[in-house]
């Protein structure tokens, strides 16, 4: 009997090792922290990871930067620096970010719907941060749309404008999931 639980510890012991090797060399286990993570995936006692976008610019197709006041008859381009903060001792993936940008001349006004965007496969690290910049075209029509044909003037003469961001994040990390909800205000101009 006592043969039989030596054997059966000896089994469990060499997988919990395999499993901390396994974890530790694909960068899903804190090197240095593998009784934490550990503990946390066997509990699955996880924190909500946090996604914010970070900064919103709006300028010319195809130039890296760019302000509104920049954008010509081709389009826009339309950046979002995507920030993920993982306060987990396990690292996973950010499966998608979805996010829609609105657009408005007033902060506290009603926005215009101008364009979505898509990320996937972002690799988040235990205990640790990652930012993504993520962009899309709009066309000129597009943002006049967003902007009303009254607002276009003020926003290629250099007024304030405001962009809103609203999306949903899907990040797994080892055993867990998250969907995590995110919006922001940002000014653009």
């Amino acid at each position: 009997m006592l043969r039989i639980a030596l054997i059966a510890f000896g089994v469990l012991v060499a997988v919990v090792v395999v499993a901390v090797v396994g974890a530790t060399a694909t960068g899903y286990l804190v090197v240095g922290d593998p009784g934490s993570a550990l503990g946390q995936a066997l509990t699955g006692d996880f924190d909500r990871p946090n996604v914010s976008v970070e900064e919103t610019t709006v300028g010319p197709v195809g130039v890296p930067k760019g302000g509104i006041s920049d954008v010509d008859s081709e389009g826009a381009t339309v950046r979002n620096r995507i920030r993920i903060e993982n306060p987990n001792h396990l690292g996973g993936k950010v499966r998608v970010v979805e996010y829609d940008v609105y657009l408005s001349g007033d902060r506290d006004g009603s926005y215009e719907y101008l364009g979505t965007g898509t990320v996937r496969g972002i690799d988040v690290p235990p205990n640790g941060t990652v930012t993504e910049t993520n962009e899309f075209n709009v066309t000129h029509e597009n943002l006049v749309t967003a902007a009303g044909r009254s607002g276009l003037s003020g926003l290629v003469s250099g007024g304030t404008w405001y962009a809103r961001v609203e999306g949903n994040a899907t990040v797994a990390l080892g055993p867990a999931s998250f969907d995590v909800g995110f919006e922001s205000v940002r000014e653009v101009s």
